[in-house]
């Protein structure tokens, strides 16, 4: 779901020799360097990749790291991924994942201030018809008093990373001046900042990640926040497979022993902790709705899914671990069968007509008897029918969710949303959750003053803006004169060095931003009210290393840059937390020069982290 906006400078490239040249020219190199040496070594070998290749297709045949290539037929093809981890600065890693709580509680927060919402995003949605609608029905429930039907709100969010590398050309000491080229306000030297480097695989490797950065031997590490995802975090499911393969991969190919894989790779349990988090939202609803026929989770899907795969690990977890089952709806198949009684139960008819090989819309898994009676009429009297417990999405965050081909339609895709909204059902996300997550908002709270609306703790609130990467209005919506000459320096700094910046749009799911050419001449030519559609942001500078990318079959060994995703779940009412937590990680690799970063939109591959 996530839009990368990394590049890499020149100085930061490397071959594969390179790399294992200038590792193994320590003496000697810490755990960790020994094993990201050991593993270019093994790209450099025919034999070795051969292997690698043949192992991760039937490795990925029989452990479902798979995406769908033909829907109509239930064709499938291994999902792309690297054919060994990437190596990912260990404490950036660490500073991230134990963040996540933090970014749970201002999301949540952000999304139960209504007015902040709507004030924030009223400019854009004077020019952005689908944000438009989305704000349109967010009003109107609020005016009915119908916005907050249900208070316990579920939340599976991913906040997508880039570790932007400086290097120090002073010693541990000097660092309270950071580089030019980062801003204080993304990368805070700590006062204590004075001791000297500590191992690079110690789990603390400096002192400054107390406040974001973190500074091994020549260079400096701050993790910078790309996007938070609130709707249809996706991958959860392949991504713990491909930690899982890889370190198998690591021990039975690389023959790495099985305590240094372990020590050198985190455990990746994103689909269990995901899973988790829906039975703690289930169980919330079942206490109360003790009597409703059938709960179940009911997954938003899109009609002919390539990700169906990662989609039917989550729903057999739930069904495996807690005997939850999960039904599969499109938005208009939703819109064409529910039914809402007076006490505010969505339900649904239990089985359908029609289900397709693969990424069947309206597949169940099974689902336990009950002997409660529906306290509704159901569409279909006579057909058994379940109750939404939970509504997830895992599709309406894109303008072709509702662009189906007939006004009808389109219509119907609409009504399932509010419907969802009126209900008594769990969303993940709330329409109002969802549009927490839009760029817009991510560039308001980066304003002075905005993520300390929601954190009180300033500690906290710092060190959630120490992974704010440089993100600028190009609107000036409040029409003050000193902004709008901010806001035109920025644009015309942008134009001038293009290749600093990227144009990003309220949107998801890969390929809609606007790079170089394109967005310096969206720049020229859009006016100031259009502008308001978009948000600038900086580029970030990660480090790149050699990866083997495996697509489709073929291989190719290329300096590859990274994109960091950390899953986490909320669960609380606005008044208690259910749950809280950090859920795991999806890492995804791309050649250097690629702009984008989807994988399902073919930018990308799915990997996992070896620490270096």
């Amino acid at each position: 779901m996530s839009n990368s906006n990394g590049t890499t400078r020149d100085s930061h490239e490397a071959t594969s020799s390179d790399v294992a040249a200038s590792v193994l020219s320590s003496s000697p190199p810490p755990a960790s360097l020994q094993l990201a040496a050991r593993l270019v070594q093994t790209l450099q070998e025919t034999g070795s990749v051969e292997e690698l290749k043949q192992t991760t297709l039937a490795y990925a045949a029989t452990n479902g790291i798979n995406m769908v290539s033909d829907a109509s037929k239930g064709l499938l093809v291994h999902a792309p991924v690297t054919l060994l981890p990437t190596p990912i600065h260990r404490g950036s890693f660490e500073l991230v994942r134990d963040l996540s709580p933090l970014f749970n509680e201002l999301f949540d927060r952000v999304s139960r201030d209504e007015t902040f919402l709507l004030e924030a995003l009223k400019g854009s949605a004077q020019v952005d018809p689908f944000l438009a609608s989305l704000v349109g029905m967010l009003k109107r429930l609020r005016e009915e008093g119908k916005s907050m039907t249900q208070k316990v709100r579920l939340g599976i969010y991913r906040s997508d990373y880039m570790i932007h590398a400086e290097e120090r050309t002073t010693h541990h000491d000097q660092h309270a001046t950071p580089s030019s080229s980062c801003t204080t306000a993304r990368c805070p030297a700590s006062p204590t900042c004075s001791s000297p480097n500590p191992p690079t695989d110690s789990p603390s490797p400096c002192p400054c990640i107390s406040s974001g950065t973190c500074c091994c031997g020549a260079w400096c590490y701050c993790p910078q926040q790309v996007e938070l995802n609130t709707i249809a975090a996706s991958f959860g499911g392949l991504s713990t497979r491909v930690s899982e393969m890889h370190r198998y991969m690591l021990q039975r190919v690389c023959r790495i022993s099985k305590e240094e894989v372990e020590k050198q790779t985190p455990e990746n349990r994103a689909i269990q902790g995901i899973a988790k988090a829906f039975n703690t939202a289930f169980q919330c609803y079942k206490q109360q709705f003790p009597n409703a026929p059938n709960p179940c989770v009911l997954m938003i899907v899109q009609s002919g899914e390539s990700n169906a795969v990662d989609q039917r690990i989550l729903e057999y977890t739930l069904w495996n671990e807690y005997s939850i089952p999960v039904v599969r709806r499109t938005l208009v198949e939703i819109a064409s069968t529910y039914s809402l009684d007076a006490s505010g139960q969505l339900q649904l008819p239990l089985h359908s007509s029609s289900p397709s090989p693969i990424t069947a819309a309206t597949n169940m898994s099974p689902v336990p008897p009950s002997s409660s009676s529906s306290t509704s009429s159901s569409p279909l009297p006579s057909t058994p029918i379940c109750t939404v417990a939970i509504g997830y999405y895992r599709a309406g965050y894109t303008p072709r969710d509702f662009d189906l081909g007939s006004e009808k339609l389109n219509s119907l895709a609409w009504d399932a949303v509010e419907v969802l909204e009126r209900s008594h059902a769990i969303k993940c996300p709330s329409l109002a959750v969802h549009l927490a997550g839009t760029k817009k908002i991510q560039q308001v709270l980066a304003n002075e003053g905005m993520v300390e609306r929601f954190i009180s703790d300033p500690k906290h609130a710092r060190l959630i803006r120490s992974t704010f990467a440089g993100i600028y209005a190009i609107d000036s919506s409040d029409g003050k004169q000193d902004q709008k000459a901010k806001i035109q320096a920025i644009i015309d700094e942008a134009i001038a060095n293009p290749s600093a910046f990227v144009l990003k749009p309220q949107r998801e799911g890969g390929g809609n931003n606007l790079w170089a050419n394109d967005m310096v001449r969206a720049l020229k030519t859009m006016s100031e009210k259009e502008r308001a559609a978009y948000i600038l942001m900086r580029k970030i500078n990660p480090c790149s290393a050699p990866s083997a990318l495996f697509r489709r079959g073929e291989c190719v060994v290329t300096p590859c840059i990274s994109e960091l995703g950390i899953y986490s779940a909320h669960v609380g009412d606005g008044n208690q937390t259910y749950e809280s937590s950090y859920c795991g990680y999806l890492l995804r690799t791309k050649a250097v020069g690629v702009d984008e970063g989807g994988v399902a939109a073919g930018f990308s591959c799915l990997s996992s982290i070896v620490y270096a």
